[in-house]
Formats: structure tokens, sequence, C-alpha cells
């Protein structure tokens, strides 16, 4: 049978994880992080803003930015790769920050909410370091 046989159907492809097109490529896994640290922070931000109407705006244009990076998360964009792994730095520090500052004022559960965006942010940190560590070995490499 023919590769372009009309009755066979090409093989669908994943809607949030695809096979890396290069070596040590972890932008899927990042995406994936992203999203959730997004998620987490929407469906938990009543439960840990102290302050919702003044923190709200920071939120929504926070998840707005995590989304958007997401999207356009690809080994082709190194920019976006390094944006990634700023902007994942960045809200790990500020979550982390923001648990600990505040933990003996807050209720539990707003601190393990804090606590989770600030690990999910950690692991998509650490991925995001890897891809670019490759990136520029590949670099190097093509170099020489």
């Amino acid at each position: 049978m023919s590769p372009h046989h009309p009755t066979q159907r090409p093989e669908p492809r994943p809607w949030l994880f695809e096979e890396p097109s290069m070596p040590h490529y972890y932008g899927d896994t990042v995406r994936a992080l992203m999203l959730a640290a997004a998620a987490v922070m929407l469906v938990g931000v009543p439960f840990y803003g102290t302050a919702l109407r003044p923190e709200l705006p920071v939120f929504v244009t926070a998840m707005l930015i995590l989304v958007c990076l997401a999207a356009f998360t690809s080994p082709r964009n190194r920019a976006v790769l390094i944006a990634d792994a700023i902007v994942t730095g960045a809200g790990m520090v500020i979550f982390e920050m923001w648990a600990h500052a505040s933990y003996t004022s807050i209720p539990l559960s707003a601190f393990a909410l804090r606590q989770a965006v600030a690990l999910l942010f950690l692991f998509a940190f650490y991925f995001s370091g890897k891809t670019i560590r490759a990136l520029v070995i590949e670099g190097q490499s093509e170099e020489e």
C-alpha cells in the first residue's frame, strides 16, 4: 500500500506534546508546566490572594504571559526559550518568597497553593535551563 493511499489517514499529531526535533529539547515539558502553573494560578487566586482587588490584574497579566510564552515555545525560537527561563525563574522566586513571607499569617491552603505554583515554576525553569544548555552546546559545535 502506498503512503498516499486514500483510505489511510495520517497519524494525528498530539495537541500538547510533540517529538523533540533536537536532542535535549524540553520545550514541550516547559510548555506543559507553564500551562499547569497558569491553571493553578487561575483556580487558586481566590484562595491564596490576600487582597484580591489589587492582585487580580497582576495574576491575570501573569497568566496571559505564561500562556503566550507556552504557545510560542519552539526549538526554532531561541528568544522565546530564553524568555521561558527568565519568566519561570522569576515566577519561582516571586511565589516562593511570597509563600514564605506570609506563611504564619495565611491559611495552610493558601501557603500550599503558593508553594505548588513555585514548584511548577521551579521544574519549568530546570527544563528551560537544560534546553538552553543544549542550544549553547549545539551552537558551539556548529562554530567549530
